[in-house]
């Protein structure tokens, strides 16, 4: 009885206490929820046991597998700090970085990446995290690094599965940088070495997008379907059709679409995103007005949307489709359904607005506006704005007409959209608005501002113009012509009381000026005299024209009727008058669409006829005509003979003359195009770029060079939709080539789009460039290049190598060599290259094959002297003295003087680490001579102050580094002071060796030698309490290099200086950058311990205790740091009034430490005050 009762004892515990086991099973069932609570009580019941740990790793990976990355970072680093040694470390830092990774923290990810490989070198988590340190740095834009690392992985890993990733993400970076031949290569390559890799894959879809960069979107369509004919692996064939859906949707090619679904829909049945396919094949069912399919084909489809997060989105268009069947009653329906089940703000507003559509189909028209207008008060930010506004535009001007009301959301539109086809739509709209209210001349207005060249629809593009053209010849009123017209016909009358030539000037006033042409034939009914008769036809073919505009059949015939019987009673002998209200009233019958006959006729009539009125009328009639039948040399001819008079407006003028102007342009005439271009030069603006642009080169061919330059800069730089927009760039930074202005050629070549930058372009520009020094801007052109032959990578390699580009330019040399390898300039530039980066092996093994190829025959080899020299140089910094000294004396009659001190200081260089006195000698050799360069003399001084150091002559080396200190050779007296200083600390002459190390930051271009004198600068404050100088220092590192290549320690001693300086934000900030950078778990502690330390000093007294009690929590063997910690949050607890809280941490600080310990003293004596 008493093993049965241990035993259900023994149970019950088990059971009330956390079981790791339990809680992986269910992790492995997917029940993370239940998992967490699983781990977590492991972790609180059983801290120190193995389990624990665990628990904390599958916690970590709960929360990951939910896709909570912030958690997940929380878990694992608890997990790290708090068990240091736990046999899991290197997949806890891969799977932090991971994390961080997740959530765009690059840098920290890079950190604990680092630690990864450094620490675990040969870990499987090692190998998966490279591609991840790939991806980080290219998130980060550091492309170079890319390319860099994964080189060093494929060295270091080149059997590792991440291979394939490893290339891929250094393609992307080779794309990045514009180096697409050695993207394009490194694609090749995953191609045919690995072909069935996932990374593969990615490259063909990567491809794919940058085709739809370069040539849009129906390129990489093409080429989509066509990789689609493949044998792909389904997880990507599955991947590519979703692309090729989206592709074809946002080329409106819905029927595509459709075909691609359905095979989507047929292959992919277990796909995750199934209803995402069901509900994109009825989007493209309801772009191509299949309703009865949808609502067909919805029964199917209805169990997978029943717990589906797109079930809205179906209903809606099914919904949708019953409406355009006019089935209202069972969209009304759904329409409930959706906005019961409280979807999405999206839903509701298009759901409410099929609701509107409907109230408006079904003649409830007050209600559909009052629809209309509370979805724009409640959904501002869908971008439906325009439409709703039209919606309520139209329903005012087509079924109330009510004009006024109409014309306020039309003017709406136009003021508010951006999109040029709705405002051209709302600007028509407007017109009719104006032309209901009589207002004629606002209606012309609203019409001529639409660019019909911009509209997309042809069906707009015609009612605009026919509108326009009608209400010119018909309606448009010239009150102030009438009115001098009319002044100057009663002058004439008084005059000669020529009674039928003022009511001839009276009806013509009328025809012309104010468009009453009813009103014309009225008062010529009782004139019968055959210039009258004349008139009255003109007029009446006139009302005849106007009334087959209007649609007035009946009485458009009964004009045409009149006419005839009018053109019938005038004499023979007025051939000119019958033949031109011939080919008027022929005009009007065939209603544009002229057959040749008519053509003919109107052409011999203006040849014959030049002077008359109506030729000119006929040859602007001409003109066009010609040039819509693309006849050109006819239309030259008509648009010539044209003329400014009465018979045609002068905006028809101006604009024939445009177009003479066009035709002359395009002929290459400039003389003819400029003559044309200045009589119409009013006329020209921005509302038609394209001729504004072609006046411009008219100017420039014909010598005006800064008027083309002045009209060519405004044009672009105001106006870049337009077609040739490219070419006027082109054409205006050529002209300023052309007079050597290449700032300005620059400054316009960078309004050239990415996309249509080619090779040439880059090539120019990178000239321009460098033709003003700017060889860093020169190098990233050529770098954009994308075929590069021999001579531009030789270039790029230059002008790599001059801006201190020396990886790149390594690489460039490197490629040259892989073409020509025989070309020993290249070798002896990569070799130069290593020597500069004091890679002194690797300088020597390419000297070498330089020395080898050219043997004893090397008087005549062009730089062999500088090669020799640095070939030597090198052997002696590798060690290799006997090698050094015998090519030494082969080449001794190619190095003079000077070459020869180098070569001896570095022979000194080499007997620093033998024999420090004999390196002394022979830096006092060198010393001792007379003729000596400058710079070898300060190197001198320098390599003789470290031989003094090492044999203790303090003072001595003092005395050399003071020489080069105060030298004008800035790298080599920054690396003196920083030895000064270091001196001088050492000596404690803190003040002296603050200055020191100052002169270092503030004088150091490349950052080096200045991240190494900050981390001593900042440890000398700290040591000496200038908190104020240490700051100073850090922001000057941190406006020029930043802070990422400061170390830890540095980190925290700023940080430190900050906080005594009682900049706690600050503090707190650098604080938190130095803890994951910090491997000393006590450093890690008292880091922790300071952070809670600056809330405390910020009066945050919540986040002072809870960073403060991090430290006993995550480093309880530190006492020093975690007893502090726990005293000062017992103080925190104080401020913050929690007595209790206060009381329970002291005597906990009792229990643990004893009441005798210092920290049970002090916590004693706070309970006391308590």
């Amino acid at each position: 009885m008493r093993k049965i009762l241990a035993f259900m004892f023994i149970m019950t515990v088990f059971q009330l206490n956390g079981d790791f086991r339990f809680g992986k099973e269910l992790f492995d069932d997917g029940l993370y929820e239940e998992a967490i609570l699983e781990f977590k009580k492991t972790v609180s019941e059983m801290p120190t046991s193995l389990d624990a740990q665990k628990s904390l790793l599958y916690l970590g990976k709960c929360y990951q597998k939910q896709e909570k990355y912030k958690d997940a970072e929380e878990i694992y680093q608890k997990l790290i700090q708090g068990y240091p040694k736990n046999q899991f470390m290197d997949e806890a830092f891969f799977e932090l970085g991971y994390c961080r990774l997740q959530q765009n923290k690059y840098k920290t990810a890079l950190t604990d990446f680092d630690k990864l490989l450094k620490e675990y070198p040969l870990s499987d988590f090692s190998q998966k995290a490279i591609s991840y340190v790939l991806q980080s740095f290219f998130e980060l834009s550091e492309y170079q690094m890319v390319i860099i690392k994964g080189r060093k992985f494929r060295k270091q890993y080149p059997q590792s599965k991440e291979i394939p990733e490893i290339i891929l993400w250094m393609a992307k970076a080779y794309f990045a940088e514009k180096m697409p031949t050695e993207a394009k290569q490194l694609i090749t390559e995953l191609k045919n070495e690995y072909s069935t890799s996932a990374a593969r894959w990615k490259a063909e879809e990567l491809e794919i997008d940058l085709l739809k960069n370069e040539k849009g979107i129906s390129a990489a369509a093409l080429a989509l379907q066509k990789k689609l004919e493949e044998n792909i692996p389904r997880p990507f064939e599955e991947k590519f059709r979703m692309k090729l859906v989206q592709y074809y949707f946002a080329l409106n090619d819905y029927r595509q679409a459709n075909r691609e679904l359905t095979k989507l829909l047929k292959k992919f049945t277990g796909s995750p995103a199934l209803d995402k396919y069901v509900v994109w094949d009825f989007q493209a069912l309801l772009e191509l007005k299949n309703f009865n399919q949808i609502i067909e084909k919805s029964a199917q489809y209805d169990k997978i949307f029943k717990e589906s997060s797109l079930r809205p989105e179906f209903k809606l268009i099914l919904a949708k489709a019953y409406f355009h069947l006019g089935n209202y009653e069972k969209a009304k329906t759904i329409i409930d359904e959706i906005l019961a089940e409280n979807p999405e703000k999206k839903i509701v507003f298009e759901t409410k607005f099929l609701q509107a559509n409907i109230l408006e189909n079904t003649g409830k028209l007050k209600a559909a506006i009052s629809e209309y207008q509370l979805l724009m008060k409640n959904f501002p930010d869908f971008g439906k704005t325009e439409e709703l506004l039209m919606k309520i535009g139209d329903i005012y001007f087509e079924k109330f007409s009510m004009y006024p009301m109409a014309i306020k959301f039309y003017e709406k539109i136009i003021t508010s959209s951006s999109n040029m086809e709705i405002q051209s739509k709302a600007a028509f709209k407007l017109a009719l608005c104006y032309e209901k209210t009589g207002k004629c001349e606002r209606a012309i207005s609203e019409l001529s501002q639409i660019n019909l060249e911009e509209i997309r629809d042809s069906i707009l593009v015609r009612k605009v113009e026919k509108k326009l053209n009608y209400l010119k010849k018909f309606k448009q009123k010239d009150f102030e012509n009438a009115f001098w017209r009319l002044l100057n016909s009663i002058y004439g009358y008084l005059a000669d009381n020529d009674k039928p030539q003022f009511q001839k000037n009276i009806i013509s006033i009328m025809t012309d000026d104010l468009k009453e042409l009813e009103k014309s034939a009225e008062l010529l009914t009782d004139n019968k005299g055959n210039e009258f008769v004349y008139e009255k036809a003109k007029i009446y073919l006139k009302l005849a024209e106007k009334y087959r505009v209007e649609n007035r059949s009946d009485s458009e015939k009964e004009f045409l009727r009149k006419a005839d019987l009018l053109i019938a009673q005038i004499p023979s002998e007025k051939k000119q008058r019958i033949e031109e209200l011939n080919i008027r009233r022929k005009l009007i019958e065939q209603n544009e669409k002229q057959n040749p006959a008519l053509i003919s006729q109107m052409e011999k009539f203006v040849d014959k006829y030049m002077e008359n009125s109506a030729a000119n009328e006929f040859a602007l009639f001409l003109a066009n005509y010609f040039e819509r039948k693309k006849e050109i040399d006819k239309a030259i001819k008509y648009y010539s003979r044209v003329k400014q008079s009465n018979s045609i407006a002068e905006e028809d003028f101006l604009t024939a003359k445009l177009k003479l102007a066009e035709f002359y342009y395009q002929k290459n005439d400039n003389k003819n195009a400029l003559k044309n271009y200045r009589l119409a030069e009013n006329e020209i603006n921005l509302n038609n770029p394209e001729i504004f642009f072609h006046f411009a080169v008219a100017l420039n061919e014909s010598g005006f060079s800064e008027e083309a330059i002045e009209k060519l800069s405004f044009l672009v730089e105001n106006e870049e939709n337009f077609v040739d927009y490219i070419a006027a760039v082109n054409y205006l930074i050529n002209i300023f080539r052309q007079k050597k202005e290449f700032e300005k050629a620059i400054k316009y070549a960078n309004f050239i789009p990415m996309e249509k930058r080619d090779d040439n372009f880059y090539l120019a520009l990178a000239n321009d460039y460098e033709i003003l020094g700017d060889k860093e801007n020169a190098k990233i052109s050529l770098m954009h290049i994308q075929n590069k032959d021999s001579k531009i990578l030789e270039k790029l390699a230059e002008l790599q190598f001059e801006t201190s580009d020396l990886e790149m330019a390594k690489y460039s040399y490197q490629q040259l060599l892989k073409k020509n390898p025989s070309n020993l300039q290249y070798l002896e530039k990569l070799a130069h290259i290593y020597f500069v980066e004091e890679d002194f092996l690797k300088a020597a093994e390419n000297y070498k094959k330089i020395v080898d190829k050219i043997g004893d025959n090397f008087a005549d080899y062009g730089n062999i002297a500088n090669i020799a020299k640095e070939n030597i140089i090198s052997l002696y910094r590798v060690n290799n003295r006997p090698k050094a000294e015998m090519l030494t004396k082969k080449f001794k009659s190619v190095l003079n003087e000077n070459a020869l001190n180098e070569i001896s200081l570095n022979k000194g260089i080499y007997y620093l680490e033998i024999d420090s006195k004999k390196a002394e000698k022979v830096f006092n050799t060198i010393l001792k001579k007379q003729e000596i360069n400058e710079l070898v003399k300060m190197k001198a001084y320098f390599w003789r102050g470290v031989s003094r150091l090492k044999q203790k002559k303090i003072e001595q080396a003092k005395s050399d580094f003071k020489i080069v200190a105060d030298s004008k050779f800035i790298d080599l007296s920054n690396q003196a002071h920083l030895k000064l200083g270091t001196l001088n600390f050492s000596a404690e002459k803190y003040q002296e060796a603050l200055a020191d190390y100052y002169q270092v930051i503030e004088n150091d271009k490349s950052g080096k030698l200045a991240l190494n004198a900050a981390k001593n600068f900042a440890f000398v404050c700290k040591t000496i309490g200038e908190w104020q100088k240490a700051i100073s220092a850090y922001q000057i590192i941190l406006e020029r290099w930043g802070d990422s290549g400061l170390e830890a320690q540095t980190v925290f001693d700023i940080a430190f200086c900050y906080f005594r300086d009682k900049k706690y934000a600050k503090a707190i900030e650098m604080f938190e950058k130095a803890l994951p950078l910090i491997e000393d778990k006590e450093q890690q502690a008292e880091t922790q311990y300071w952070i809670g330390e600056s809330y405390f000093g910020l009066e945050d007294y919540e986040s002072a205790v809870r960073e403060l009690l991090k430290v006993s929590y995550n480093y309880p063997d530190y006492t020093q740091w975690s007893a502090s910690a726990e005293l000062r949050a017992g103080e925190a607890y104080f401020n913050l009034g929690k007595y209790d809280k206060a009381k329970r941490i002291y005597e906990k600080l009792i229990s643990k430490y004893g009441k005798f310990s210092d920290w049970g003293k002090e916590a004693a004596k706070r309970l006391e005050s308590l």
